[in-house]
C-alpha cells in the first residue's frame, strides 16, 4: 500500500467513526464534550479563582477520566484523537469552534473583571492566549505519551507543563489589570 493510500483509509476511516456532523462528532468522539466543558470554565469559576486557574483546572480535570482506562489505552485514545483532529476536516473545524467559543468567554471574563469591552485589544488577545492552553495541553500528552510517560506520571508532567504555560499567561494578565487601572497604554482604558 502506498503511503497515500494509508492516510486515505485513515482519514476516510475517520470519517466513518466521526461523520461529518457536529451531533455525529459528539457521540462518537469521547474528548470533544470534555473539551466544550472547558468554555464554560470561565464563566463557571468559583469566586477568587482566576481564569487562568479555572482553564488549566478544567484542563486537570479531563485528565482524571483517563484513569479510568488501562494505560496503554488512554495513551491510545489521546494520540489517535489529537491525530484525528489533524486529519478529519470536520473534526479539525469543531475543534477551531471550541478554542474560539472559549477564546471569546474568556475575553468576555476579562472584560468584565478589567472593566473593558470584550472586543478591546487586551482582552482579545488574552482570551485567545488562554484558549490556547487547549492545544497545548493536547500537544503535551501527545509528546509525554511519545516520551513513554503512562498514567500518574503522565498526568503529572502534562499537568506541570500546562501550569508553567498558564503561569506566563497569568503574569500578562496582570499586567492587564495595572493597565487598565492606570487607563491603559493607550490611554483607552
Amino acid at each position: 500500500m502506498r503511503q497515500s493510500d494509508a492516510h486515505d483509509c485513515r482519514v476516510e476511516s475517520n470519517h466513518q467513526l466521526c461523520g461529518s456532523q457536529a451531533a455525529r462528532i459528539h457521540h462518537r468522539c469521547p474528548g470533544l464534550p470534555l473539551i466544550e466543558g472547558l468554555a464554560a470554565a470561565p464563566r463557571d469559576r468559583q469566586a477568587g479563582t482566576s481564569i487562568t486557574d479555572a482553564v488549566v483546572g478544567a484542563l486537570e480535570a479531563s485528565m482524571y477520566g483517563s484513569d479510568l482506562l488501562d494505560d496503554e489505552l488512554a495513551a491510545h485514545v489521546a494520540t489517535t484523537f489529537a491525530a484525528m483532529v489533524k486529519q478529519t476536516p470536520a473534526l479539525h473545524a469543531h475543534w477551531l469552534e471550541i478554542q474560539d467559543r472559549l477564546a471569546r468567554v474568556a475575553a468576555e471574563q476579562l472584560a468584565l473583571q478589567a472593566g473593558t469591552e470584550p472586543t478591546d485589544p487586551e482582552p482579545t488577545i488574552a482570551g485567545w492566549a488562554l484558549a490556547g492552553l487547549v492545544q497545548v495541553d493536547m500537544d503535551l500528552r501527545t509528546r509525554h505519551i511519545r516520551a513513554g510517560r503512562r498514567g500518574a506520571q503522565l498526568r503529572d508532567a502534562v499537568t506541570g507543563d500546562v501550569r508553567q504555560a498558564a503561569e506566563l499567561l497569568e503574569t500578562g494578565l496582570a499586567s492587564l489589570s495595572r493597565a487598565t487601572q492606570t487607563g491603559g497604554p493607550n490611554g483607552l482604558g
